[in-house]
């Protein structure tokens, strides 16, 4: 059964962590307790019975409920801890507090086939981190991926640290190609230094050692069809993409056009290499509102 081993461990350590949820606006001084959450039926997922899903319903909705095969646009803001991480209604570039926002568009029921498939993994070598440029700011290189189960997780580097040198070699001038063939090889280490915010006004640096090493990358394959684009944190990836649980027809049966949903999401059915703030295989809640039924 999916769902339990270290799925189910994270539910509970969150839940103990948290008892109670929060929305924004109105809702945000309601207090949820955790065992008011109803639980879904048990489902399918990538050719397996999955445990049902627990969810609040914080605001109704109007009108008739979602039918399978409907078109539907929503926003989603996936919390960690007091972090908003993934969010369509408030992405933000990396160099700059620039908002974006943009609900997500796909038909409800239908799952894609890339969720349909198993998780692959190919061989890979390095610290397990990949840098990319800002798409406003280009001279400036951030750190936007730490991959599961190699050195750069648990290093101390964390996800939109600016990288500033590697190897004491400063990057300025240098390409993300270049900073990440410097990041790879099966062997050695790497000395990165990075800056960071650690206040509104306050800025530190810090240098990070990470040993390069063998790991397995996650073969990224995208939803091609359904999703309306919710702009760029750093070339070529959308900013907000939607965990999976999305997709899943019963963890939003019920819910109409202008309701609200908090849905507690397994780390099965969220980021499987995280996002953002969210590390892999962490669970974590979505509030779900439907924006439009097209």
């Amino acid at each position: 059964i999916r769902g339990l081993g270290r799925a189910s461990a994270s539910l509970l350590l969150l839940a103990n962590v948290q008892p109670y949820v929060f929305t924004r606006g109105a809702q945000a001084r309601k207090k949820v307790p955790i065992n008011e959450f109803s639980q879904t039926l048990d489902f399918e997922w990538r050719g397996e019975v999955h445990d049902g899903v627990r969810f609040y319903d914080l605001k109704e909705g109007k009108g008739g409920e979602l039918k399978p095969g409907q078109r539907i646009s929503v926003h989603y803001d996936c919390n960690y801890k007091s972090i908003v991480a993934v969010s369509t209604r408030q992405a933000v570039v990396l160099s700059q507090n620039r908002y974006i926002e943009r609900p997500y568009e796909y038909t409800y029921g239908e799952i894609p086939t890339v969720l349909k498939e198993p998780l692959e993994y190919d061989d890979a070598a390095g610290c397990g981190v990949r840098v990319d440029p800002d798409p406003i700011y280009t001279q400036k290189l951030f750190v936007t991926k730490i991959y599961k189960d190699s050195a750069a997780e648990g290093s101390g580097l964390k996800i939109f640290d600016e990288v500033i040198a590697v190897d004491g070699k400063p990057v300025e001038g240098l390409s993300k190609q270049d900073i990440n063939s410097m990041l790879e090889g099966g062997s050695g280490e790497a000395k990165i230094l990075v800056e960071r915010s650690v206040s509104r006004d306050e800025r530190e640096q810090k240098e990070v050692t990470v040993a390069k090493r063998p790991f397995k990358k996650l073969v990224t394959k995208k939803v091609k069809k359904g999703p309306a684009k919710s702009g760029g944190l750093y070339s070529g990836e959308d900013l907000a993409p939607p965990p999976e649980v999305i997709f899943v027809q019963e963890a939003l049966k019920g819910m109409k056009k202008g309701g609200l949903r908090r849905i507690e999401v397994p780390a099965d059915l969220g980021y499987a290499e995280g996002k953002n703030e969210i590390p892999a295989d962490a669970s974590f809640f979505v509030d779900v509102e439907i924006v439009n039924v097209l």
